[in-house]
């Protein structure tokens, strides 16, 4: 099929494996579904051709002509673009007029190698800057609400880099995007949906069933700076005199009147109460004994 004139031609989910299609002329070919792993494409004209939902595997296309594709959900692995002459492409397909939709770049054409470094082999990605460590959660729903506007748009959070003045996170996306949009459009969402979020976070955990369990984390931590605290020292009772005797009765009595008997008789000996209850004498303080 080398340099073959296939324009128009339908190949729906053709099987094009290792065929070698060099110089093929594919305008407006309907290649829709179909499997083109390690195949050779270089040099072949593939402008306004469909390749929605297309599979390129190690497919070759330097040199090829891809202005005005459709490259809707594409499914793509190491695959070079930086060499394939492009102007523009189309990311997505209205099944009602069946006509692409959606022209990438917006109000200009692509630069010569700009396509290979927009659009990488995982899919494209963009860079999110947050003034202030993002709420990881809101960011999740936020990203939730943005794929059920985009059909069939996936989005995952790829890296998160802590920067000097703001806070980087870097989202993979399945397919060719404008990125100022999606840019844009998350930060729409974000703070309503945060605000949302903290309001109403108490009832989501609960939907969830995510409940709190801290025996476990306090079995695999220690609490903070457990090792660098000084241990509490043991503060001996004093000997009892005839003088805080006769205010602990004193006192006991009181508490009696008032049922809290059961209170004064642990406390009955505690050095700390004697001296608040009988108020002695300096001497006194100086008794204190530390272990």
């Amino acid at each position: 099929m080398l340099r073959a004139n296939l324009q128009d031609v339908y190949l729906l989910r053709a099987n094009l494996n290792e065929a070698n299609l060099r110089g093929a002329d594919l305008r407006r070919a309907d290649l829709s579904g179909a499997y083109l792993s390690d195949a050779t494409l270089s040099e072949s004209d593939l402008s306004d051709a469909y390749l929605l939902e297309s599979h390129l595997i190690r497919t070759n296309l330097d040199g090829s002509q891809m202005t005005g594709c459709c490259i809707y959900n594409w499914h793509i692995e190491n695959l070079d673009l930086s060499k394939v002459n492009c102007r523009y492409v189309f990311t997505q397909f209205n099944y009602a007029t069946k006509s692409p939709t959606e022209r990438y770049p917006v109000g200009r054409e692509l630069e010569p190698g700009e396509l290979g470094h927009q659009y990488q082999q995982d899919g494209s990605a963009i860079e999110v800057y947050f003034t202030e460590p993002p709420n990881w959660e809101a960011l999740v729903f936020t990203l939730a609400q943005v794929e059920l506007e985009s059909h069939e748009l996936d989005l995952t959070v790829r890296s998160y880099e802590v920067l000097e003045d703001n806070y980087l996170v870097r989202i993979a996306t399945n397919r060719l995007v404008n990125a100022k949009i999606l840019n844009r459009r998350i930060f729409q969402l974000y703070p309503d949906i945060l605000q949302r979020m903290l309001s109403r976070r108490t009832d989501i955990l609960n939907l969830l069933d995510i409940k709190a369990n801290a025996s476990d984390l306090e079995l695999a931590l220690d609490p903070p700076n457990r090792l660098n605290q000084r241990p509490v020292p043991y503060l001996r009772p004093i000997a009892e005199s005839a003088f805080t005797r006769k205010w602990s009765d004193k006192f006991n009595t009181l508490c009696c009147r008032k049922r809290q008997s059961s209170l004064c008789k642990v406390f009955s000996n505690c050095w700390i109460f004697s001296v608040v209850r009988a108020f002695p004498p300096k001497i006194f303080r100086r008794r204190l004994l530390v272990r």
